[in-house]
């Protein structure tokens, strides 16, 4: 299924709003979409129908044509059992999938962070890092490991091992960075909601 379908299957099945949360990385073709999708589905696991993820960019070039999502990525989050993205979707900017309606902002590219603050102060409190450390970039391999393959000149990568860097972020999203954040949600907004029914039901 993919990402963007799952709003409108939430709306459909479930009475309840559904909690939103929104990936932002730089330009929203890579990092920001597969940590959406990851999170996701990790989510529908542990929380069936509580949860909705987006993603935009905090980058993103409004004085240029779109860009598109990664195809690496793509294939990335297919590999790893993540489903799909469109590959016509857009890249969208915080205005355009509305961040002032999200219940929580998890920033990929720690620099944004401020300047999303800055932008939006009504959701400051809502805007957090998405891991504390940096995220591996597989656009220009920013934050690889320092011996890793074409770290010093990302542009003679060939398609297969290109392929490989978007694969090796899908797999440290998923293991290392997205469980801690699906727990820290389970912690925020369900305990929260199971409070709410404990005092509802008295």
């Amino acid at each position: 299924m993919d990402i963007e379908d799952h709003t409108q299957q939430h709306q459909n099945t479930n009475v309840e709003k559904p909690i939103k949360v929104l990936f932002m990385c730089s330009g929203n073709t890579c990092r920001s979409p597969m940590a959406a999708a990851i999170a996701q589905k990790q989510l529908d696991e542990k929380f069936p129908g509580k949860f909705v993820c987006e993603s935009g960019g905090a980058a993103v070039d409004e004085t240029k044509e779109r860009e598109t999502i990664s195809p690496e990525g793509v294939q990335a989050l297919k590999e790893n059992g993540f489903g799909s993205v469109d590959l016509e979707r857009k890249a969208h900017t915080p205005e355009d999938v509305g961040i002032e309606g999200f219940d929580k902002v998890y920033v990929l590219a720690i620099k944004h962070i401020d300047k999303l603050k800055a932008k939006f102060p009504e959701m400051a409190d809502k805007i957090e890092p998405y891991t504390l450390g940096p995220i591996p970039d597989p656009y220009d391999l920013e934050h690889f490991p320092n011996d890793w393959p074409h770290k010093s000149d990302p542009d003679v990568r060939t398609s297969d091992e290109k392929q490989k860097d978007y694969s090796y972020v899908a797999q440290k999203m998923e293991r290392a960075f997205s469980p801690k954040v699906v727990e820290a949600l389970g912690k925020e907004f369900m305990q929260t909601s199971q409070t709410a029914d404990v005092g509802v039901a008295r």
